[in-house]
């Protein structure tokens, strides 16, 4: 019971690092991609840099 639970948690922390690994991956390359058009530079936040 208790191998059958511990397997189903690791099993699921593995899916959610996976995703958010993938999401990270992604993300990275559309930054990389649009260079200075970025969300983050899109936002009206002055952040100083130029």
């Amino acid at each position: 019971m208790m191998e059958t639970l511990a397997r189903a948690v690791a099993d699921a922390f593995m899916q959610v690092g996976v995703y958010v690994g993938l999401m990270l991956v992604f993300f990275g390359w559309l930054q990389w991609r649009t260079g200075e058009r970025s969300p983050r530079s899109c936002s009206g936040i002055d952040t100083g840099r130029r």
